[in-house]
């Protein structure tokens, strides 16, 4: 792995019983954070004595800030409804919130990356009023990030540049 900086060209794909549909642009991603959940089980033996623990990795947890959300990213994964007229309403979900793939790119040693079984919180809202210059409030989600259920794949990374499946990284989720 190189240096890696600049989040870029970030994707969602809603997974459904049929697979993952075709991901969709989400522009105006700022920043990304993924920290690895990591579970230590501990036990006695039979002995009695404590035994040296074990880890299991579970994912990652983290965050994505943006400038703004699309309609569809709200619609799609956030579960609001749209009304006849275009308003967008967030209704209190009766059902659990979409898993998805994420997919982003990095520049440095350019590298794309794709993540399996994502899901996210609501966001919080904060803004103030303007003056002299503009300062943009960016959107905070939080991301939740598993092993699929049947692949058992958490992420993919690609850094060549070359190959079919880096050119067609945004294309499909596979």
């Amino acid at each position: 792995m190189g240096v890696s900086y600049g989040l870029s060209k970030l994707y969602y794909a809603v997974l459904s019983k049929n697979g993952y549909g075709a991901p969709k642009n989400i522009p105006g991603a700022v920043s990304i954070k993924l920290d690895p959940v990591i579970r230590e089980i501990k036990f006695t033996g039979l002995d009695g004595e404590e035994k040296t623990p074990y880890t299991i990795f579970d994912g990652y947890n983290g965050t994505i800030e943006f400038a703004g959300l699309t309609d569809d990213f709200l619609k799609d994964i956030l579960g609001y409804t749209a009304a006849d007229d275009g308003t967008l309403i967030e209704v209190v979900p009766s059902f659990v919130l979409p898993k998805c793939a994420l997919l982003f790119e990095t520049s440095g040693v350019p590298q794309r990356h794709k993540y399996f079984y994502s899901t996210f919180s609501r966001p919080a809202f904060s803004a103030e009023t303007t003056s002299n210059s503009v300062k943009i409030d960016p959107i905070s989600l939080s991301v939740s990030i598993r092993k699929h259920p049947t692949t058992k794949e958490i992420k993919r990374i690609s850094s060549n540049a070359s190959a079919a499946s880096y050119k067609e990284w945004f294309s499909a989720v596979n």
